[in-house]
């Protein structure tokens, strides 16, 4: 197979011709059936709840296989978007795609719960491939055609969360949960092959440095333990002995970690790059972002499947709560790209401001227009809409802000940055959502009440202005 810097080069400086994007289709569809398969390993478990509850009768076991997924997904973000840096990011790609489809494999055959939970974390790597499809996307395309390839790729994301809830659900309902791992697993190979197949060879940037180990020995346990206390936090109690611990060792870890990288040269991932104001910026709206707009789902299935009595709740199933939520997972299909030909056209920070505001809209709008499934549906779609074009722009934001060699080590960093945040908010919404609740005469269950919900919509809308306004800060195009 051709060199990608054979394939690539225009002229004397090397970058890629102009041209578009219909002679990369082969290479496209590549790298969005790669991102599909790592969105439908994400969201397929919540179609196998009720399945896996019954078969190990234990409750927490659903909890563990999401919990032990995102530990791995955030973690082999950052530390493998460095390594196809470094030594290649097809080569990585390959190699996470298929150590994901094996974790499938084994996941479908096992009846031990113990084999499953490992099979599970194999698949969370398959988690971690975004920052090796945008440096992917960087390196064998255009500058100029980057940001509209990025937001292709986010749109598969959107592609591959809607088949794992749906196509999840009648797997379940039809055959049963070790199909939706078997349908993972031919995913997985179709998408390790087709990359193989169709994703131009490369040398890394930097195949022959020593990699800094002990950075990753100090990151990877250290972000682990913060992400559990986070995550289980309020399942253990936040003044439990293992939440404690958890969280100290967490902190400990990355402090020693943040404190190795900025004294050595060439650490494993270079926090140094923060410090430029595109990347902070991006990190910045990032984190708010993943704090209160990427919320969408915990919020809507909790405010549409709450009884009518609360006074807010529209008392529906959760079957109607997913049909309700699928519109707006398709229309991110559409709406990524168009964040990226907002970018392409318009420069980095329209896209922040109309995707900021969309959202600000929509979920100030919630606050006084919930009374029906379809007005609930069509506000839904508004900030699902906003909230992937916000999605989209942040990578447009670093990309050209970042040397190419780091294109993925920055985009890994970025998505390690929002898994804390959306952990952390997480438990913010679930705070507020506690802080006003009632109950029904006869039944031991308490809900949030409308003004539970009323602070919390209004919280989470505050925390998208301070992302959008962030926009102001974000350099013209000249």
């Amino acid at each position: 197979m051709a060199d990608t810097q054979e394939i690539g080069k225009g002229g004397a400086s090397g970058e890629p011709r102009a041209s578009s994007l219909r002679q990369h289709l082969p290479f496209l569809s590549a790298l969005f059936l790669a991102d599909i398969a790592g969105a439908f390993e994400t969201s397929m478990i919540y179609a196998a709840v009720k399945s896996i509850i019954a078969e190990f009768g234990d409750p927490t076991a659903v909890g563990w296989m999401v919990t032990i997924f995102g530990l791995v997904g955030a973690g082999c973000a950052a530390i493998c978007g460095r390594l196809g840096d470094m030594y290649g990011r097809r080569k990585i790609l390959i190699i996470l795609l298929a150590a994901g489809t094996a974790g499938s494999i084994l996941s479908a055959a096992t009846t031990n719960f113990g084999l499953l939970l490992v099979g599970r974390g194999l698949q969370g790597l398959g988690a971690g491939v975004l920052p090796l499809l945008i440096g992917l996307l960087r390196q064998n395309l255009p500058a100029e055609r980057v940001p509209v390839a990025v937001g292709l790729i986010v749109s598969a994301a959107s592609a591959g969360t809607a088949g794992g809830l749906v196509l999840g659900g009648l797997l379940v309902d039809h055959m049963s949960w070790r199909s939706l791992f078997v349908a993972s697993a031919i995913l997985g190979a179709l998408s390790t092959v087709t990359v193989w197949r169709l994703v131009p060879r490369a040398a890394g940037s930097d195949s022959a440095a020593r990699l800094d180990w002990l950075s990753a020995i100090l990151f990877l346990p250290g972000l682990a333990l913060l992400l559990l206390m986070l995550g289980k936090g309020a399942a253990w109690g936040w003044t439990d002995g293992a939440t404690l611990v958890a969280g100290a060792a967490g902190i400990a870890l990355l402090g020693s970690w943040i404190w190795r990288s900025l004294r050595i040269a060439d650490p494993l991932i270079d926090l140094r790059l923060l410090t430029n104001r595109g990347v902070a910026l991006a990190n910045i709206i990032s984190a708010l972002v993943a704090l209160g707009a990427l919320q969408i789902t915990l919020i809507f299935s909790l405010l549409l499947q709450s009884p009518t009595w609360t006074g807010i709740g529209l008392g529906v199933s959760a079957t109607v709560s997913g049909l309700v939520k699928l519109p707006s997972n398709l229309l991110g299909i559409a709406v990524a790209p168009f964040s990226g030909w907002l970018t392409q056209n318009r420069g980095e920070r329209v896209p922040v401001f109309v995707g900021g505001i969309m959202v600000i809209v929509g979920w100030t709008a919630m606050i006084f227009w919930h009374g029906s499934i379809l007005v609930v549906g069509a506000i839904l779609c508004l900030i699902a809409a906003g909230t992937t074009i916000l999605y989209t722009a942040i990578p447009n934001l670093i990309v050209p802000a970042v040397p190419e060699a780091r294109t993925s080590e920055a985009i890994g960093t970025m998505s390690v940055i929002r898994a804390v945040a959306m952990a952390a908010g997480a438990q913010l919404v679930t705070v507020l959502l506690a802080t006003s609740t009632v109950s029904k005469p006869g039944e031991s269950g308490r809900y949030p009440d409308a003004a539970a919900f009323t602070l919390t919509l209004a919280v989470i809308a505050a925390l998208t202005l301070c992302g959008t306004a962030m926009a102001f800060l974000i350099k013209r195009r000249r």
